[in-house]
């Protein structure tokens, strides 16, 4: 059996015991689950534990340590190797391997010496071990090291707990926002277009412009609501591609010719060059044409008054891949942004007088990625920066 210290009086250092851990912060609150198949030890533990104010549970073999821990939830456990019915190895492993309660920790308390015997319980998941006979005072240490863990590992989890909270109240925020968003933005688009319709006579050249750029406007606000919807949705695997089988180089034709306008008005030239003969593929059309024209968009933004931007389409024999490459002559990337440019809200600092490229480029990373496809971006300071992305061909 079991030796320890003799008890005496108590000693000043564990007379008020360890800091409460997960109920309230008072040590009488501290729940311990004490394991052994020797009623005598069992005994010796809750002497030396219930002076100190520590709610002591006792158990006699492996399988009653698991259904008490279950239950009570314990915050620490001390466990003897050698036992009956199952014993502490065993225990310890699928306690560790329960999401409810692999985060007590477990002190093995055994005779076993040998460096093998410790190894497997490493590999079982204890968190400390203590040698028998113990000493009084050694175990008392190791249980408020162990709680003192513990307890900051209940405030992670805790505080985990609440930005989940707050994540999905965000989230319910945002489609709230959205859609109330959407309505009135569609409503605008509407009246801009009668407009344009009904008064196109009656409109100076200059006033015509105008008017166009309220519509672009309208429409590329709508494009980013849509990016931020379809993340969120992406996030929470609730998008669905509808592929067809398509022509990327005719997708890409038609989304040049459409933001021409925009680029021709901010003095930019807009061009497309095809190479080879591109395969039809399958992919959901409304998708790479907003990840095309998200990456125009995003190009034409960042690119000086008076220079290009070039869009290529070409199929990789080697790879058997459709690639996309969108290239301007901008200020560039700093390498320092490189590896964030694609993260959710990511910004670049180097031009003060551009906004931040937002969620455009997280939408066409997620997106082309849902297509089993890459994409990536390459940049020299002051030469400017290409985006590139490949699909899979196929058989």
């Amino acid at each position: 059996p079991c030796r320890a210290t003799v008890l005496g009086a108590e000693d000043a250092s564990f007379r008020t015991g360890p800091p409460g851990v997960t109920h309230g912060g008072d040590v009488n609150d501290v729940r311990i689950l004490g394991m052994d198949d020797d009623l005598r030890n069992l005994k010796l533990l809750e002497a030396v534990l219930t002076p100190r104010g520590y709610d002591i549970i006792l158990a006699e073999n492996g399988q009653e340590a698991l259904t008490k821990t279950c239950s009570v939830l314990p915050d620490l456990i001390l466990m003897d190797i050698m036992m009956p019915k199952m014993n502490g190895l065993e225990a310890t492993k699928q306690l560790k391997a329960s999401e409810k309660t692999k985060f007590i920790p477990i002190i093995l308390i055994t005779a076993l010496q040998e460096t093998t015997d410790r190894i497997k319980g490493i590999e079982a998941g204890c968190d400390d071990f203590i040698s028998k006979p113990f000493d009084r005072h050694e175990l008392l240490a190791r249980i408020k090291s162990l709680l003192r863990i513990k307890l900051l590992q209940d405030k992670v989890n805790e505080d985990y707990e609440k930005l989940l909270e707050l994540e999905t109240l965000k989230d319910s925020l945002l489609h709230m926002l959205i859609h109330d968003l959407n309505n009135p933005l569609v409503s605008v688009a509407g009246y801009l277009q009668l407009l344009q319709i009904e008064l196109e006579n009656t409109f100076t050249q200059e006033q015509k412009d105008d008017l166009e750029r309220a519509l672009v406007s309208s429409r590329e606000l709508k494009r980013m609501l849509g990016n931020l919807l379809d993340i969120n949705r992406m996030e929470e695997n609730q998008i669905e591609l509808v592929r067809i089988k398509t022509n990327i180089a005719e997708l890409a034709k038609e989304v040049v010719d459409q933001m021409t306008f925009i680029s021709h008005a901010d003095k930019k030239a807009l061009s497309l060059k095809i190479s080879g003969n591109i395969p039809d593929v399958s992919m959901d059309i409304d998708i790479i044409k907003r990840v095309i024209a998200n990456l125009i968009s995003n190009s034409i933004k960042y690119t000086p008054s008076g220079e290009s931007i070039d869009v290529l389409v070409s199929h990789e024999s080697d790879t058997n891949n459709l690639r996309v490459e969108v290239k301007d002559t901008g200020n560039g990337i700093p390498e320092e942004y490189i590896d964030k440019i694609f993260d959710k809200f990511a910004r670049i600092e180097s031009d003060k007088t551009k906004p931040g490229r937002g969620l455009g480029l997280t939408f066409c990373k997620m997106m082309i990625e849902a297509h089993g496809g890459k994409i990536w971006v390459e940049s020299n300071p002051k030469k400017g920066s290409v985006f590139i992305f490949t699909l899979p061909c196929g058989k």
